[in-house]
């Protein structure tokens, strides 16, 4: 696990300055080594490549990065876990290929050599790299199927910066810190901003489950994506549910099996509930000792620990606890800072004090993301396959819900009446698919209407056209598989995967995810939606290993109190960064942030989580020094 980094200047040499600005951004992701290395691709000292290394496999100087290969016509940098490097080490060994370390990185760079692009179809696990190609004057770069690592990019037609978080490309001179007002418009709609964007104008995020080509010699056209994987939900399965409890069985266990890798101490988070306490019950079958760990919060409703104690001691793990307690003035900048794009998902609060309370006692942990998007977990699915017979109803009665949308004044609390029936005729004005971002929404589209106040600002409805490009070639075909698509395609890698990767790196901590290897999802995914719905099967399979009563409880989220939170330690900073006058929300309707902050401290209604979106946002602003918002498009 680390970080990568790496610029191109098509026109003359890059200064090393460059890249140990970038390194110095990247440490939290690499403590263990720092390396870079420049490269003459034409043009003097024009290509830089720079990691920075968390070690878990082969502990040894072997491992440091960049690599190259033993002629010097590859390099790589990697961030990742590739789980059958071992298989696939073997397979180039027989076909005379020698390697000098132990580490999966040297095996995807000789793979590379092997099998060229067709490199990524090989690997089984999580990855972000880039591979310098000397001989065929070309960069290479690839991110993993589901999103687990992050890769962003930036090119301006002259020059290519690539790295593994947005903040270290901030460092550059070239790239203007300016705000894309599409990106900002899209996390207040999402509380995450979805790939392709990033928040700043003119950087990517590389999609997952796609590769991407520079050529150094040509690079004019600038940077190619190719995609090479998606989530596929044809053809079915026919398979009775005893059955699919044995397959699925047998495919978790030798998923955890293998993220057991690793040459440095290993936990698991748990929550008590379905997903992690089956992660916990099938390692437990094994004998091993496990060490889990969960955090909780002093107020009521909001705290797992006793279901997390119930799974640890039936299961016999070496649990520990952690009481977290907001320090709003102390952590709130650090927090936003380590999720490097505005992240407006409250869930990433306790997952960051949680992964800092792990990496004192492990470095590698097992999670139980992906259960939820691949199980429907989520209530939204329930309220989607209740209604999306609205589907079939004429356009005339869309027009008419949308008519009617407009012409009641925006209410700023979702929950009251007039927020009800707005939402509700909001989201009969368009497709289930296109209004289906309302049933997680941080803001309405038409709030954020009413909230910007520059020109360049922009509230979109529905799902970029090459989303909707992409749900259609899945094979989605029922209503409720489509939002697993969607949900597959985005709001797992940009909100849940990017949490777990940003919480756990901002301390040195690699998660992984074993309800993710793509071959257990690409079987879940042909299931019968009778199995998965409401997480049945899940629940068949963790049956008789833990107490009833933690497989039957009602679903909890990972939130915090934001009502009491944002009312009490954190009331000081929304005053400062929200209705201030040196605010550096300036963009939007100060009138109406003022009725947002008063409403919600006045108990006329819980506007916290809305608070907390647009709190994120300004800092993020403050912290990357970005002072102006872009044209867009």
């Amino acid at each position: 696990m680390c970080g990568i980094a790496g610029i191109f200047d098509s026109r003359g040499p890059v200064p090393a300055e460059y890249g140990r600005r970038m390194l110095d951004v990247l440490t939290h992701r690499g403590p263990d080594h720092s390396g870079m290395v420049l490269f003459d691709t034409g043009e003097g000292k024009n290509l830089l490549l720079g990691h920075v290394r968390l070690s878990i496999i082969d502990l040894s100087t072997a491992g440091n990065q960049p690599m190259g290969t033993e002629d010097g016509a590859a390099w790589i940098v990697y961030n990742g876990e590739v789980f059958n490097y071992m298989e696939l080490r073997r397979v180039l060994e027989t076909r005379g290929y020698r390697f000098r370390s132990r580490t999966d990185t040297e095996v995807v760079l000789y793979g590379y050599r092997e099998f060229g692009r067709a490199v990524v179809e090989h690997l089984r696990g999580f990855f972000a790299f880039s591979i310098y190609d000397a001989e065929r004057g070309e960069l290479f770069m690839a991110r993993d199927r589901l999103g687990k690592k992050p890769f962003k990019y930036y090119w301006d037609g002259r020059y290519f910066a690539f790295a593994s978080e947005l903040k270290a490309l901030l460092r550059l001179p070239f790239v203007p810190r300016v705000a894309d007002p599409v990106a900002i418009d899209r996390y207040l709609a999402h509380r995450y901003i979805p790939a392709p964007l990033t928040g700043v104008e003119g950087v990517r995020k590389l999609p997952a489950g796609c590769t991407m080509t520079l050529s150094l010699k040509d690079p004019g056209d600038g940077p190619k994506i190719e995609r090479y994987w998606l989530p596929s939900f044809a053809p079915k399965k026919r398979i009775a549910m005893r059955e699919a409890v044995e397959e699925g069985t047998s495919l978790l266990r030798e998923s955890v099996s293998i993220r057991l890798i690793a040459d440095v101490p290993l936990g698991i988070f748990l929550s008590g509930g379905i997903d992690s306490s089956l992660i916990v019950a099938v390692l437990r079958e094994e004998g091993r000792r496990i060490r889990t760990f969960t955090v909780g919060f002093r107020e009521e409703g909001f705290d797992e620990r006793p279901f997390a104690r119930s799974v640890a001691e039936a299961l016999g793990t070496n649990h520990t606890e952690l009481l977290v307690e907001p320090r709003p003035e102390e952590d709130l900048r650090e927090m936003v800072w380590h999720f490097d794009e505005p992240f407006g998902d409250p869930s990433a609060i306790p997952s960051f004090y949680l992964s800092k309370a792990a990496s004192k006692e492990v470095r590698v942990v097992l999670n139980g993301d992906g259960g939820d998007e691949l199980f429907c977990g989520y209530k939204r699915y329930s309220i989607h396959r209740r209604s999306s017979f609205l589907d079939h109803l004429p356009r005339t009665f869309h027009r008419v819900a949308g008519a009617l949308s407009r012409a009641i004044p925006p209410a700023l609390d979702k929950k009251s009446l007039s927020g009800r029936v707005g939402r509700t005729l909001e989201s009969l004005s368009d497709s289930f698919i296109n209004t289906y971002p309302l049933r997680f929404a941080g803001l309405s589209q038409r709030v954020r209407s009413a909230l910007y106040s520059t020109d360049g600002l922009v509230a979109e409805t529905g799902w970029p056209e090459d989303i909707l490009s992409l749900l259609e070639m899945t094979g989605a075909g029922t209503p409720v598989e489509r939002l697993l698509a969607l949900d597959q395609l985005t709001y797992l890698p940009e909100d849940i995967l990017t949490k777990s990767d940003l919480s756990g790196m901002a301390h040195s901590l690699e998660a992984r995810s074993p309800l993710l290897d793509h071959r257990f999802v690409e079987w879940a995914n042909r299931l019968p939606l009778s199995h998965r719905y409401g997480k049945r099967l899940l629940k068949e399979m963790l049956k008789g290993r833990v107490p009833s009563g933690c497989i039957e409880r009602k679903k909890a989220g990972f939130n915090p109190p934001m009502a009491d939170w944002t009312r009490g330690p954190l009331k000081d900073h929304l005053t400062e960064y929200l209705i201030s006058e040196g605010s550096p929300l300036w963009f939007l309707d100060r009138s109406i942030l003022e009725r947002l902050f008063h409403i919600h401290m006045e108990g006329k209604a819980n506007l916290g989580e809305q608070l907390w979106l647009l709190l994120v946002l300004a800092v993020w602003l403050e912290v990357n020094r970005i002072e102006s918002i872009g044209q867009g498009g």
